[in-house]
């Protein structure tokens, strides 16, 4: 089948011969084209994380360890965590020894 996928409208059956679905793909109109996304210019105006809903609308976050107060992304004190001089401070407040520092995780 196929549908818009914004409005679920528009529905069209593909074909009729299969048992069930094998995937669901979402295809945008603009195929490959990524300056197109709203977040590509100024960050969307966001101070920190720049998302996308579901309709391609921007959505601005704060990261780990930071809260958003009056529109701005701050470091949470309170999320922040006391790490010993053999462990690294993670973003999100976590510590973890420095050995697994640099697996890219």
């Amino acid at each position: 089948m196929r549908a818009n996928k914004y409005t679920g409208e528009d529905v069209k059956v593909l074909r009729k011969d299969i048992p069930k679905p094998m995937a669901i793909v979402a295809v945008a109109s603009q195929e490959d084209v990524c300056s197109q996304n709203p977040c590509k210019v100024l960050n969307g105006g966001c101070a920190d994380v720049c998302q996308l809903d579901e309709r391609g609308k921007v959505v601005c976050h704060c990261s780990s360890g930071k809260k958003e107060i009056d529109g701005r992304c701050i470091v949470d004190t309170n999320s922040k965590k006391n790490c010993t001089s053999q462990e690294f401070s993670c973003d999100n407040g976590g510590c973890i020894p420095y050995w697994l520092s640099c697996d890219g995780k």
